[in-house]
């Protein structure tokens, strides 16, 4: 009785965003989580639903998921993760719905099982950029600064005009205490034209002003 008494308006609101939903693909390449303190204020990123044939509803799951986790008036992390676990239970080897629920977990405070995801996402789907980023996230929410450097590095080597990217492999910079090349970054940024963080890191005097 307990196992149905869950699991029932799990499917049924997970059933219900679906058929609410404009389109079957995922809108936004970033969105904005609202997490827990713990986490970082970069929003997560996810990933275009492309499951194999044989996976339509773990993607479909998956997909509910990442809606969950997306639109602001519908946004339930907790049900996110039941519906990222159903899509694992049905394909284990599905990288979006990793993604998702590690996601879930990092709006919800938990980086540690979210980094977890996090690897198992980059080790079933190398490329996927994505992965990356949000595990750059984790490591930063876990003080790993220096992990949070290398997979922002692979996202910028996949996207060399990813500017928010290079604003937060500054940041993660500034924690290692390496200032120069954290500068560097936020020029970087800021000639892709996402000047803000440069700007508030010469107000608070952490990089030279420039004197042109």
């Amino acid at each position: 009785m307990k196992k149905t008494f869950i699991n029932y308006p799990v499917a049924a609101i997970c059933l219900a965003v679906l058929l609410i939903l404009p389109s079957p693909g995922m809108a936004e390449r970033r969105s904005s989580p609202g997490a827990a303190a713990a986490a970082p204020s970069a929003p997560l990123r996810h990933t275009p639903e492309k499951a194999p044939k044989k996976s339509v509803s773990a993607e479909k799951w998956s997909q509910m998921a990442a809606e969950l986790l997306r639109i602001k008036e519908l946004r339930n992390p907790n049900l996110a993760l039941e519906c990222a676990d159903k899509a694992l239970s049905i394909n284990p080897s599905y990288p979006p719905a990793y993604l998702n629920r590690g996601s879930a977990y990092m709006m919800l405070g938990q980086p540690e099982k979210a980094l977890a995801d996090f690897d198992q996402t980059v080790k079933l789907n190398p490329g996927l950029s994505q992965a990356y980023f949000n595990r750059a996230l984790a490591c930063e929410a876990l003080g790993r600064y220096r992990d949070a450097t290398d997979n922002y590095t692979v996202v910028i080597e996949s996207n060399p005009d990813d500017a928010e990217a290079y604003v937060r492999r500054g940041a993660a910079f500034f924690d290692l205490l390496e200032d120069a090349q954290a500068c560097k970054d936020l020029e970087k940024a800021c000639q892709l034209g996402l000047c803000a963080p440069l700007e508030q890191a010469r107000e608070n005097q952490l990089c030279p002003k420039n004197n042109h």
